[in-house]
């Protein structure tokens, strides 16, 4: 199930970047590579200045981040390609929206088809110095997410999100 949510991700990113990362992955196709050992992979470090947020793309061309959601730090990637943020299971329990079973009525399509997810409204996300207030998110049933997506519904409230360069600018 991991492996598909990875292909799933590699196809977003594949999208955004088009001709140029297939290039780059013919060039170095470890570049792909995904490890499920214990160490965890370098990841590049965001920088702020001025209200906004500056986030460097890591090896494979994805984009970390570390936002406190409802107050309590995640860890997450930026996803362009998902209509909402997704909540990975744990994490919706973490930051106390985890909603009951009988809320997972919420149809979504994933590259491994189709599965029900449960509606959360999160009082608020901040990354860095932006700050975004009761943003609409969804929550991912356990074990079928492997990390938190901050997704469009976070995204399009801000004034500005875009790449270049291995860059990703957000401005609130």
């Amino acid at each position: 199930m991991a492996r598909i949510i990875v292909i799933l991700v590699l196809a977003c990113v594949a999208a955004l970047y088009g001709p140029r990362l297939l290039q780059d992955v013919a060039d170095n196709p470890d570049s792909l590579a995904v490890s499920f050992g214990d160490s965890e992979p370098e990841r590049p470090k965001a920088r702020a200045s001025g209200g906004t947020m500056v986030l460097k793309a890591d090896r494979s061309g994805h984009f970390f981040a570390e936002p406190r959601i409802n107050g309590r730090q995640i860890d997450a990637v930026i996803d362009t390609g998902a209509t909402a943020v997704v909540l990975t299971y744990e994490d919706a329990r973490n930051i106390g929206v985890l909603p009951p079973e009988s809320k997972f009525t919420v149809p979504v399509r994933t590259a491994n088809g189709t599965t029900t997810t449960a509606a959360a409204d999160l009082r608020e996300i901040r990354l860095g110095s932006i700050r975004v207030g009761n943003v609409r998110a969804l929550v991912a049933r356990r074990g079928e997410l492997s990390v938190t997506l901050l997704g469009m519904s976070f995204l399009s409230r801000l004034s500005r999100a875009d790449m270049r360069g291995g860059e990703l600018v957000l401005r609130p």
